[in-house]
C-alpha cells in the first residue's frame, strides 16, 4: 500500500540483545501511523527524535502511543512525523481504536477516547469501518491567503478542529505541485504554531476533493481534522452554515463522510486498517 513499509528481515530475526519496542503500523485512507501501546516494552517514553527516526524509517506520517490513564480511559499521544506533539488526528483516533479492539482493549461498540482536544467519541460501525464525534469545527478570524503553483494569491478561510487549519478553493487540484511543497500562508503571525493546509475542488452538490499538507508531516494521502474543516469551508462557501449537512471528502487514500450539525459539530466515518505487531530494535 502506498505510505507503508515492512521491517526487514533482519528485523524480524531480532535475537534481544539490544533495546527493542514493540509497535505496529496502521492508517485511515492511507494517513499512515506507527502504533506503540504504552511505552512498547522499552521501559520509558520514546524522544521526539526517535519518533521521528521511526516515522522516517517506516515511511509512516506520524506516531501514536496509546496510554490507559488511571481511569481505565485511553489517551491519545499523538505526534507529527518530526516528533513534535499535536493535539489530535481524525484518521488516527480511528486506527487506534481499531488497534485495541483488535487486541481486546475495548469491547463497547461506543468508546471514550481522550486527547490533547478533549474526549471524542468513537463508535465501531463494522469490522473496519468507525464513526467519529469530532466535536465542534468553527470558523475563526483572519483571513489567510496563499501563493500556489497555479499563479497569484487566493483567499481562504480559518478554521479550527481543535488544531489549526487554512482551506482554500481551487478549479482543480491536479494543478497543484506534486507533491505540495509547504505552502506560503499569509499574514505569517496567522499560525505561529504552524498549520494544515487544504486545497479543495468541487466535483457536485456535497462531494469535493482535496489535497493537504499537513504541518510537521508535508503532504500526506489524507487528513481527518482537514476533512471537517474542509467540510465546514463549503458548508459556508455555498451559505449552508446553521442547517444539517453532509459531506463526501475524496483524499488520495479513499473517501471520507463528514457529517455537520447545525452548530457545526462534525462526525466522521471512515476505515481503519491496522498491519500485525513487530519488535523493532531502536538501534536498527
Amino acid at each position: 500500500r502506498p505510505g507503508f513499509a515492512t521491517a526487514p528481515d533482519h528485523l524480524n530475526a531480532y535475537d534481544g540483545r539490544m533495546a527493542s519496542i514493540n509497535l505496529a503500523l496502521g492508517h485511515g485512507t492511507e494517513n499512515s501511523f506507527v502504533l506503540v501501546l504504552e511505552d512498547g516494552g522499552l521501559g520509558r517514553e520514546l524522544s521526539s527524535t526517535e519518533v521521528s527516526e521511526l516515522c522516517s524509517k517506516f515511511k509512516q506520517d506520524a506516531f501514536i502511543r496509546m496510554h490507559q490513564q488511571g481511569d481505565g480511559q485511553w489517551f491519545m499521544d499523538y505526534r507529527n512525523g518530526d516528533g513534535s506533539f499535536a493535539e489530535m488526528c481524525g484518521n488516527g483516533i480511528r486506527v487506534m481504536a481499531h488497534y485495541l479492539y483488535l487486541h481486546g482493549k475495548l469491547t463497547a461498540k461506543q468508546n471514550l477516547i481522550n486527547t490533547r482536544d478533549g474526549e471524542k467519541l468513537v463508535i465501531r460501525i463494522s469490522e473496519t469501518e468507525y464513526a467519529v464525534e469530532m466535536g465542534l469545527v468553527q470558523r475563526l478570524s483572519g483571513n489567510p491567503e496563499t501563493n500556489i503553483s497555479t499563479g497569484g494569491s487566493i483567499p481562504g478561510m480559518n478554521i479550527s478542529v481543535g488544531n489549526p487549519h487554512a482551506v482554500f478553493f481551487v478549479d482543480s487540484v491536479d494543478e497543484l505541485e506534486n507533491p505540495l511543497s509547504t505552502p506560503q500562508v499569509l499574514p505569517p503571525d496567522l499560525y505561529p504554531d504552524g498549520v494544515n493546509v487544504e486545497f479543495v475542488e468541487f466535483l457536485r452538490d456535497n462531494e469535493v476533493r482535496m489535497r493537504v499538507h499537513e504541518r510537521g508531516v508535508g503532504e500526506t494521502r489524507s487528513c481527518g481534522t482537514g476533512a471537517c474543516a474542509v467540510a465546514l469551508a463549503c458548508a459556508e462557501h455555498l451559505g449552508r452554515t446553521g442547517v444539517e449537512s453532509a459531506w463526501l471528502i475524496h483524499v488520495p487514500g479513499g473517501v471520507l463522510k463528514i457529517e455537520l450539525d447545525v452548530d457545526g459539530r462534525a462526525v466522521m466515518t471512515g476505515p481503519a486498517v491496522v498491519d500485525p505487531d513487530m519488535q523493532v530494535p531502536l538501534e536498527w
